[in-house]
């Protein structure tokens, strides 16, 4: 379960997403956008608290949070995953950061993606 105050777990996300090799924060439509190379790995809603991200090996793992709390997780087109990070059923920062650097790695240019440890 996430902390009560919303506004950390983006600060926290942010902290997490800013580490990676050249990823800049902008804004698109009403969720910040975190990109590399004008692509976007990470993206953020300060209105719903929800994080999208892309996954593949993880998406089993949302598909069965998915069917215990339906308002919590959902698995769109092309891989995309949005998750809330607000309330009872919210996943784990841990959890989190992994499918955070799950979705650089898919997207971040192959010779980024190399320059991180496994």
């Amino acid at each position: 379960m996430m902390a009560k105050n919303p506004q950390k777990i983006i600060e926290k996300i942010r902290e997490c997403i800013m580490q990676y090799p050249e990823v800049e924060e902008s804004s698109a439509c009403t969720r910040i956008s975190f990109k590399v190379r004008k692509k976007g790995v990470v993206f953020v809603s300060e209105k719903n608290y929800d994080i999208m991200v892309k996954l593949d090996k993880s998406q089993q793992q949302v598909a069965k949070l998915q069917q215990k709390h339906p308002q919590n997780y959902h698995i769109g087109k092309h891989g995309w995953v949005t998750i809330v990070f607000e309330g009872e059923s919210a996943p784990s920062f841990t959890t989190m950061k992994k499918w955070i650097d799950e979705s650089y790695r898919i997207l971040a240019p192959k010779k980024l993606v190399a320059t991180l440890e496994n």
